[in-house]
């Protein structure tokens, strides 16, 4: 190996960003107009981060070293050893480039006139997922996002109470995760940006990135207390508890609810739009026209007198007992604007009475819900149709209690919310008639169908009853899908091994010409003590190490040694080789007769080596039998794109992959259900992501039951998204989704008066 250069380069010959370097010159002058607390907050957080890189790049010249003296080639020798000295020699650039880049996006923040910090606007940031990528950045950009979602999920709590804090700090700007100056993203962004001083294969690259992750990005916890601490200490929101409680709530909402920390936490839950905002958009409708909605309908416009809100209640009560028996077919029987008009029509037909302007808003919200759970591609077709036979019921409820709309924890909310996400799984195409699930949910709607009264304590029953069975199910269901996501998980840590095994092997004896003994021992005997070794110990133990050294001793020591000082050298090493060989042999194979006769014939040919018979040695290459076990059968490579049967040519299309659904595929949380189109059948199911395999870089779907319907890879999931394939479905609640579509819906028929919204 040849001498390590430990001299730095000239600062001349360390190219920086000089859009960069311009903007931290002028730093001082923008410092003047930066809060004295985000002045402190970016010191801090740059001496940390500074110490964080120092320990870095100490630690990945140990570990290049390392690899280098123990590559398998010169080529891989080479690259380990190329990347030492370049990171020897500008480790000082990129710690000052990385710095340069974090100021800078302290000044972004604190700047007015700017919305995101300048490293977002780069075209080879994370952000950039639209153009299409080469298979290296595309790896380097997993890497990177990978680091990012982790932090960001490891820090959630912290991460959410300092952004809030900002928020409230930094006047003139709105700080979010994607501008907080010391959020994962930004830090990984800024590395990555001083990284680009580097010239280092990709494969070096990754190392650095995994390292960074390990010593920096997974050290963040630190950081975060103690800036959240010294935002406290200074007064800024002392008390952030309350709004935790909302998950949804992000930090551009609670900037605008800053001084409201007194406001109990039942009114912070509650939807943002409240009925009287309904109603208000309502009769601005009505009078620009129903026209400008469809389905919309002015029963308060009615010629005949005004029905009161008592008298509306019983007579609905009335017809709801008047209604034949629901069958449990796939239909819905019931639709509430016939209902109402036959109400209203019935003492006389040429001219119904009217209702009250607050009953009529009632009908219609109520009506647009139900319209909105028939169209709703979350919920399967059977529990469409299942949900919408309580427009009666919650027509009522809402009638009796105008709290309705306003209190997001009301029971027939809350049971209307839990009976679609119960449902989110629900398989149509099966037999509905054996679904357990499905029969106890019938069984719920009925009972409140065939209730006459308006109980808010009926809804809060049926909730309890729902409740307790839906735990009952999920305990078994997520039993059987840890079982599941283990058994996968050691799959993949096997097939790991094997492949490591394999391509190790293949690499030391793709050219070595060796005895077949020599050779039949490798690949038969010592491949599974390697493949045990790797998973026992893993990939950089000193067993491991070990292993992988027998075979470069064995290998030259079933050569026949000329000069004296080999000889003495195969001497010398030839009793412990054999004992090393022999502790193998022992933990692979059970007998002792086939251990001893192996044993014996490594050991001749060892001998003869020695003695230099080398007629006795005879050497030759693999056999095709051999390469096959290695994974490598004969003849195979890559065909051209006219050879490539239809199939092959789909797999190849992963070029034309963007990053933007890698990307998609990777932020993914676990537990989202999807409409997963299988290719198999052409059946569409409904799957949830249960686990992600880092082993085999592959994505586990269970159904809600726990067992698993597909697996892919990441590549493959992505791609699916990228063809639609797979569509993610929302866990928002069903209410909540519902209100926001309808809210929607009106601002848009107020504002473009006549059009249809």
């Amino acid at each position: 190996m040849p001498e390590v250069d430990t001299c730095k380069r000239p600062d001349n010959e360390v190219n920086y960003d000089n859009d960069h370097i311009h903007a931290v010159n002028n730093a001082t002058s923008s410092n003047d107009a930066m809060p004295p607390l985000v002045q402190q907050i970016k010191e801090n957080s740059l001496s940390i981060l500074s110490s964080y890189l120092e320990g870095l790049f100490a630690s990945c010249d140990d570990l290049f070293f390392d690899l280098s003296s123990r590559a398998a080639n010169n080529n891989e020798q080479n690259l380990y050893f190329e990347s030492m000295r370049e990171l020897r020699i500008k480790k000082n650039g990129v710690i000052t480039k990385c710095r340069q880049h974090i100021e800078q996006c302290f000044l972004d923040c604190t700047q007015p006139t700017q919305n995101t910090n300048s490293i977002d606007n780069n075209p080879t940031t994370l952000e950039d997922g639209l153009s299409l990528v080469q298979d290296d950045e595309i790896e380097q950009n997993v890497a990177i996002n990978s680091m990012v979602s982790k932090a960001r999920l490891n820090n959630q709590g912290t991460l959410y109470q300092l952004t809030t804090r900002l928020d409230y700090l930094i006047q003139g700007n709105t700080i979010t995760p994607n501008n907080n100056p010391i959020d994962p993203q930004q830090i990984c962004q800024s590395f990555t940006r001083a990284c680009e001083l580097l010239e280092i294969n990709i494969k070096a690259k990754i190392i650095l990135y995994k390292q960074f992750d390990r010593l920096a990005i997974s050290r963040l916890a630190g950081l975060y207390v103690n800036t959240n601490d010294l935002l406290i200490n200074a007064g800024i929101i002392p008390n952030i508890a309350q709004a935790m409680k909302n998950p949804h709530q992000t930090p551009s909402t609670a900037h605008s609810a800053r001084h409201d920390e007194n406001i109990p936490q039942e009114t912070i839950v509650q939807t943002p739009v409240t009925l009287d905002e309904l109603s208000h958009l309502l009769a601005s409708i009505r009078t620009l026209g129903i026209s400008s909605i469809p389905n919309y309908q002015a029963y308060s416009a009615n010629p005949g007198p005004v029905m009161s809100g008592e008298e509306l209640l019983a007579t609905i009560s009335l017809l709801q007992q008047q209604l034949p028996a629901r069958s449990e077919n796939h239909q819905t029987d019931v639709d509430i604007r016939q209902l109402i008009e036959s109400v209203l029509s019935a003492s006389n037909p040429t001219a119904p009475q009217a209702v009250k302007e607050t009953d009529d808003d009632v009908i219609n919200l109520v009506a647009m819900f139900f319209d909105f759970v028939l169209d709703d591609r979350n919920l399967p077709v059977s529990m469409q149709a299942l949900i919408s036979r309580l427009q009666i019921p919650i027509l009522k409820i809402a009638l009796k209690d105008k709290s309705f709309f306003n209190n997001s924890n009301h029971p027939a909310r809350k049971l209307v919310n839990r009976l679609a996400e119960t449902s989110i799984g629900l398989d149509d195409s099966g037999d509905l008639s054996k679904d357990k699930t499905y029969q106890r949910v019938v069984r719920i709607v009925q009972d409140i169908t065939e209730s006459t009264t308006e109980d808010n304590a009926l809804f809060s029953r049926k909730l309890k009853e729902l409740e307790k069975f839906i735990a009952l199910n999920q305990h078994r269901s997520s039993l059987i899908e840890k079982r599941i996501s283990q058994a996968a998980e050691g799959k993949a840590k096997t097939e790991g091994a094997k492949r490591a095994t394999q391509i190790l092997l293949m690499e030391k004896l793709k050219s070595a010409l060796l005895p077949a003994t020599i050779s039949s021992f490798l690949i038969d005997q010592w491949q599974q003590l390697l493949i045990i070794t790797h998973l026992k110990h893993g990939e950089d133990s000193p067993e491991w190490l070990d292993a992988v050294q027998l075979i470069q001793d064995l290998t030259w020591a079933c050569h026949p040694q000329e000069d004296e000082k080999s000889k003495q050298r195969l001497d010398k090493i030839k009793d412990h080789l054999m004992t090393r060989i022999n502790t193998g042999l022992n933990l692979v194979i059970n007998t002792d007769e086939e251990r001893s006769d192996i044993s014996q014939r490594i050991e001749n040919i060892i001998n003869n080596a020695q003695q230099g018979n080398a007629e006795h040695v005879a050497k030759q290459p693999l056999t095709p039998v051999q390469a096959a076990a290695l994974g490598h059968p004969p003849g195979a490579g890559t065909k051209s794109w006219v050879d490539m049967s239809a199939v092959e040519r789909q797999q190849t299309r992963y070029k034309k992959l963007t990053y933007e659904y890698i990307k998609k595929a990777e932020e993914l949380p676990l537990n989202t259900w999807l409409s997963y189109e299988d290719n198999k059948d052409g059946r569409t199911l409904r799957c949830k992501l249960s686990s992600k395999i880092e082993a085999s870089d592959s994505y586990i779907f269970v159904n809600r039951f726990g067992f698993k319907v597909l697996e892919k890879s990441r590549k493959d999931f992505a791609y699916d998204m990228q063809k639609n394939r797979a569509e993610p479905l929302t866990s928002e609640p069903l209410f909540e989704r519902a209100m926001s579509r309808i809210t929607g819906n009106l601002k848009q028929a107020n504002s473009q008066p006549g059009k249809p919204a």
